[in-house]
């Protein structure tokens, strides 16, 4: 496959354009050590439904799982087509090949154009622009309608995050209204309670009202740190083997996509989600944390 190297700084990553527009690797290092922000993916071709639990992926133009039974929209009954499990899930642009329009040594643009289909009657596009800087990769993608009438859509961000067995809840801490856990479709219920995750192995939970920003610790270093725009909710995901987190990004909680008004997009018209993570020190984040309060302890070791 295709992989594009960027480099600024302290941060090195690795993308895929082949492998559905995949970010395979970032990393940040100084001169005595090197830390993954991202679980590194070690670039072997990999059946479409059956992608590594590695880098980071676009979710488009649905992010999530959807129901089996399809989704309404308008008067229309939407069923994407599901996997060899049967389950439907995360759209399908990480399964596609991206263009590279341009590439630089910290910038890379890829394209995804999709034409109509029966499970999917609209065509759009989307554009994905990473780029790496002193704070870290950039993420924007941006979606465009492409069709003569509205189309919905649930934009998302997939990264996996190394986690280990020392990970605790307090090693987390984002500002969120609301916790919707899931049910067994995967969707966002509408009871809610305090937007806590307790980052116990195989949970996973959606949470509407994020301020879009979120910090993870890696003990003994610092801080994975992520802020966001144009995503006004979370969903978060710890396997049973607790070996990663994923705190993906979306615009639509899982199972509202079709309901929510904020999934519709009219003809022509674009939407735009970015994603921003970089490195803090542990000696940068004490210092931080000392000037202000935490709505978690943080950096208690």
């Amino acid at each position: 496959m295709e992989v594009v190297e960027l480099q600024s700084g302290a941060y090195r990553a690795t993308l895929a354009p082949s492998a559905g527009g995949r970010v395979g690797s970032l990393s940040w290092s100084d001169a005595s050590r090197r830390v993954d922000l991202l679980q590194a993916w070690d670039g072997a071709a990999f059946a479409e439904h059956v992608w590594p639990k590695a880098g980071a992926f676009p979710m488009l133009p649905f992010a999530n799982r959807l129901s089996a039974a399809g989704f309404r929209f308008g008067n229309r009954l939407v069923r994407p087509e599901p996997g060899p499990s049967g389950i439907v899930q995360h759209g399908v642009a990480h399964r596609r090949t991206w263009r590279l329009l341009n590439v630089s040594a910290e910038r890379a643009c890829m394209q995804l154009e999709m034409d109509s289909t029966p499970d999917w009657p609209w065509a759009w596009s989307a554009e994905m622009d990473v780029s790496l800087s002193d704070i870290g990769m950039s993420v924007v993608m941006r979606v465009r309608n492409a069709s003569t009438e509205p189309m919905p859509l649930s934009m998302g961000w997939h990264p996996y995050h190394p986690t280990d067995s020392s990970i605790r809840s307090r090693d987390l801490t984002f500002d969120a209204i609301a916790r919707h856990d899931l049910d067994a479709e995967a969707s966002a219920s509408l009871h809610t309670s305090a937007p806590v995750f307790d980052m116990a192995p195989g949970e996973t939970a959606a949470f509407s009202g994020w301020r879009g920003q979120s910090s993870l610790r890696v003990r003994g270093e610092g801080a994975i740190e992520v802020a966001c725009t144009g995503s006004p909710h979370l969903v978060m995901h710890r396997p049973m083997s607790g070996d990663y987190l994923c705190i993906e990004p979306v615009t639509v909680l899982p199972g509202w996509l079709g309901e929510d008004a904020a999934s519709l997009l009219e003809p022509g018209s674009a939407r735009q989600l970015s994603w921003t993570c970089g490195f803090r020190a542990k000696a940068q984040a004490i210092a931080s944390s000392a000037g202000g309060a935490s709505s978690q302890a943080e950096w208690n070791v």
